[in-house]
């Protein structure tokens, strides 16, 4: 992993963070012919940073966590008193531009395993930034125009779709005379097309799912979801894993107790800062069950307890030694993985799918399975997830399964995903969906009591290089980031 990430330090700085915004023209000082294996790593670890800052943001928002102050901007939501937005950056100059890179450099070696794992790898940096901000540059981007036209959400959403399909085919084409994917190159698969197939079969899955206000794509959900579990190869999650006892940055975990900053664009977490809220510890016992996961999440506190803390309340006249330690819990640890997309997600996205399709028994046979590979990945024991499984809230008949019931098991097997902030948007915060939640109080006054619906546009580049977009989009308004995305209306 060392040589890995040390890899991918030296390449991000030198085909990314230094060229020209979304600026691609030939520069006379880089090798125009990298191949593909020095280049995939250096994607593979900049998207890990970026899920860890978009998790490290969202998880304030949909009220896994709050701060001891309550008055952070991760809990009044005043991000359009930002000066950056890292997420927007690090997706155009260090993920997106590289993946530009890795195309051509795969489509120069006919490489079909490397096309593929480009675009899967391209389309998850891609949906994730357009989920957070909307429209954004995409037929323009990488062109080496440096003012590119803001394509419409709904135009992307076609694009990063089909590009999924093209994935796929070249996955399929892949063979003996492609370039070698070593593990060396791929940290996450060791080259395995097989498993990039069904990541990206769920990942087009999970693209559909978020137009379910717009459009109905349950049936190829379901044929998408059965595919990634059901195919010729085993699932196995997607995901980074860090290294132990090293004193390496690059190496670490961002979420865990070192507060690993590997370069000066890195906000540190916030976790010796933060408690759980009551949404969550709600969600997590019930009626002094506690749910067998939570321990593997946190710590308790020295008396035992689970105490949460009130969105933007703060915890005065308590202390953060009363409240559980959100340390060295599974997702937590300097070595803990970060993944980019679970098996648990994938059939949680299957139970909502057959659920509206109104295939009853598939979803509740993909809820309970949801559940049971979630606690089997943080390591609960079979007599723990049997007993889980068995108690009054969890074992309802299959007609009586709601979509409350679906939605608050993938809330809390989606613990520092930012895929739960898309949900909890798709199903408008609802109190029917997420019994129990509120509107925090003390949200930004411009805000005007409403739900955040996006993050506001990166100031440093958008308001230097696009500001006629910035002005036609209205993003300059304080209260911009109410405005929903496309597919959230």
């Amino acid at each position: 992993m060392k040589k890995h990430i040390f890899l991918a330090l030296l390449l991000c700085l030198g085909l990314g963070a230094c060229e020209e915004y979304l600026d691609v023209n030939e520069d006379p000082n880089r090798n125009a012919t990298t191949t593909p294996d020095n280049l995939l790593p250096a994607i593979l670890a900049n998207l890990n940073y970026n899920l860890y800052e978009a998790s490290d943001l969202t998880s304030y928002i949909v009220q896994y966590l709050t701060t001891s102050s309550g008055a952070t901007t991760r809990d009044r939501w005043t991000f359009h008193k930002q000066l950056r937005f890292g997420l927007w950056r690090r997706h155009y100059f260090d993920v997106g531009s590289n993946v530009h890179h890795l195309i051509e450099s795969a489509n120069h070696e006919e490489a079909n395993n490397y096309l593929g794992v480009a675009k899967v790898v391209g389309v998850l940096s891609t949906g994730m930034t357009t989920d957070f901000f909307g429209d954004m540059p995409y037929t323009e981007a990488f062109t080496g125009n440096v003012s590119p036209a803001y394509d419409p959400q709904e135009v992307i959403y076609q694009g990063i779709l089909k590009e999924l399909d093209e994935a796929v085919a070249h996955l399929e084409q892949s063979g003996p005379n492609d370039f070698p994917m070593t593990e060396e190159a791929d940290f996450v698969y060791s080259g395995d097309v097989n498993k990039w197939k069904n990541f990206a079969y769920a990942l087009k899955a999970r693209y559909l799912l978020h137009l379910s206000k717009r459009e109905n794509h349950y049936a190829e959900i379901l044929e998408l979801t059965d595919k990634a579990l059901r195919g010729t190869a085993d699932w196995v999650d997607p995901e980074l894993v860090y290294e132990e006892n090293t004193t390496d940055n690059w190496l670490k975990n961002p979420f865990g107790p070192s507060r690993a900053r590997p370069s000066w664009a890195e906000t540190a977490n916030y976790l010796h800062l933060s408690v759980p809220t009551e949404f969550f510890i709600n969600a997590m016992i019930h009626n002094g069950y506690i749910d067998p996961r939570l321990p593997l999440i946190m710590t308790p506190s020295e008396d035992g307890k689970y105490r949460y803390g009130i969105p933007t309340n703060g915890i005065a006249p308590l202390k953060l030694e009363d409240f559980p330690s959100l340390y060295d819990g599974y997702y937590t640890k300097d070595h803990s993985p970060i993944p980019y997309m679970l098996e648990s997600e994938v059939w949680f996205i299957e139970a909502e799918a057959a659920f509206q399709s109104g295939k009853t028994d598939r979803a509740f046979q993909a809820y309970e399975n949801g559940i049971r590979v979630h606690m089997k990945k943080l390591g609960v024991d079979e007599a723990a997830i049997g007993e889980y499984l068995q108690q009054d809230f969890i074992a309802v008949d299959a007609n009586e399964l709601t979509l409350s019931h679906i939605m608050m098991q993938k809330y809390i097997a989606g613990y520092l995903s930012p895929e739960t902030w898309v949900d909890l948007r798709r199903h408008d915060y609802s109190e029917e969906v997420y019994p129990g939640l509120e509107l925090p109080e003390f949200i930004d006054d411009d805000l005007e009591g409403k739900w955040i619906r996006r993050f506001p546009y990166d100031p440093q580049t958008e308001y230097i290089y696009n500001l006629p977009e910035i002005e036609r989009l209205g993003a300059q308004a304080p209260n911009f980031t109410t405005t929903r995305v496309w597919w959230d209306k």
